[in-house]
Order: structure tokens, then sequence, then C-alpha cells
């Protein structure tokens, strides 16, 4: 599948470390993770040269998403730093780069490790709501939603299973206005919740970053990609083309971006 979409594989293998593996305990009402994990807690900014080789190109446009952030044990230390020294690159080689990041879950519920420093240098944060709750220490979504879009350059999305999505930008914040409220796609009988949130974000960045969709669009189709993502038990046991969640995208986009009352 990645071959058929002209992506480059440029995972490193550890000698010493197992790939990680997590087990999702999902019910009906609460879901428990078990992570071993393995050779994910040793990358670090010397496993990402071949992202480095990308945004040095002379005017490239380029994406970097960073997801996973707490159990990246060695990286998470070293993450403000890492898209610093990316955006100084940028800059230097007239590239056109744009970060986008999502945390996971805290197990050790501190949320803390720098997760405000590094937003001061992303540009789209896409947590779910326990996380956004977390780490704004806000209890309520949207004044958490305004918090953190202080913290980052555009925008931030707060993604709310059945509720749907939050979206606050830095702008729009700035300016005291309210955040925007997306509806969850209509008729979607959700089997299993695990990797709605890896789903939406992926559909997120394909319209946005490689599409050049507006912030609306791309949550759009974010929503698409993760209720998609729910009718199904597993992370990625049926993921949907780009074409097919576009024409999921264009038969509900009247319900999805018309305000909840």
């Amino acid at each position: 599948r990645m071959q058929s979409g002209n992506l480059i594989d440029q995972a490193k293998s550890s000698a010493s470390e197992g790939t990680g593996v997590c087990i999702v305990l999902s019910g009906t009402e609460n879901r428990a993770f078990v992570t071993q994990v393995g050779a994910t807690g040793h990358l670090a900014p010397e496993h990402l040269e071949g992202v480095n080789s990308l945004v040095r190109a002379q005017g490239k446009r380029v994406h970097v998403h960073i997801s996973g952030f707490f159990s990246c044990t060695a990286l998470r230390p070293l993450t403000a730093d890492y898209f610093y020294n990316l955006r100084s690159m940028a800059q230097g080689a007239g590239s056109n780069l744009t970060i986008s990041f999502d945390t996971n879950c805290d197990s050790s519920e501190q949320w803390e490790s720098g997760v405000h420093e590094i937003l001061k240098l992303v540009d789209v944060f896409l947590p779910n709501d326990v996380e956004a709750q977390g780490i704004s220490k806000q209890a309520d979504i949207v004044k958490a939603a305004d918090e953190l879009a202080r913290l980052v350059r555009v925008a931030v999305f707060v993604t709310c299973g059945a509720d749907g999505v939050v979206m606050q930008t830095r702008e729009a914040v700035e300016k005291g206005l309210e955040p925007k409220r997306f509806r969850c796609p209509p008729n979607i009988v959700p089997v299993d919740p695990t990797g709605a949130g890896d789903a939406f974000d992926a559909a997120f960045i394909y319209k946005w970053a490689v599409l050049g969709g507006t912030l609306e669009e791309a949550a759009l189709l974010g929503s698409c990609g993760g209720a998609n993502c729910t009718l199904s038990f597993g992370a990625n046991t049926a993921p949907a083309s780009a074409k097919q969640l576009s024409e999921m995208a264009d038969q509900i986009r009247e319900h999805v971006m018309s305000e909840p009352p």
C-alpha cells in the first residue's frame, strides 16, 4: 500500500530492541492500553536524517508529523530542539515547512515533558479531548482549545468522539472569537474506536498539507477518516482510500460543517 502511494519507508531497525507492541483492551464504556515500547523508546533525532535531508532541499514543500510523543522516551526531551532546528534548516533552504503534532495519552497523567514549549513550534496540534484537557489543565473543552490555540502557530483541533471536533485558531482566539465545532459524521455505528485519532490525523494532513485544502476542509476529511476507522475492529483493519473518504465528505459536508445545537 505504501509503494502504491509512492511512499518511502525510512524505518530503522534495532539490533538490540524488538518492535514495540500495544495491546488495546476495548470495551463498550472505556479502553485500556498495555504497551511494550521496544525500539520506539530509542527513537531520537539522529534517526531522522531522512527528514532533515528533505527539509534542507532547496525550495521543497515538507510536512512533518510526530505522534506517539509520550511513548518516545528518548525523543521526548529533545523534541523542542529538534523542531527548532528543523525550522532553522527550512528557513536557510527556503523550504516551506509545516509541522503537526499529536501526543498520545500520558500514562503518568502528568501531561508535562515540555509539551507547552513544543507547541510554540507546531503549526497544528491534533489532540483528543482527554489529551487536550490534561495538557491545558482545563476541564472545559472550549477553554482547553482556547488555551492550546494561544500556544501554536496556526490551529488546534480537538477530537471528541461522537461529539465531533472542536477547532480553534490562534488568529481567532487572539480576536476573542469562539471555537468552531464540527459534528460527527451521521449514521455511524462504531464497533471499535481504536486508531480513530490517527486516522483523523492522516486524512487531515492529506487534505491540508498535501492537497492544500483549508483547515475546515481538512477537518471534514479528518472526521470522515476517523469515523470510517471505528467501523471495524482494530486500528487499521480496513483503511479507506482517499477517493472513498472524499466521496463520503461530499455526501455529509452540510451536516458535519453545520454548527451543533
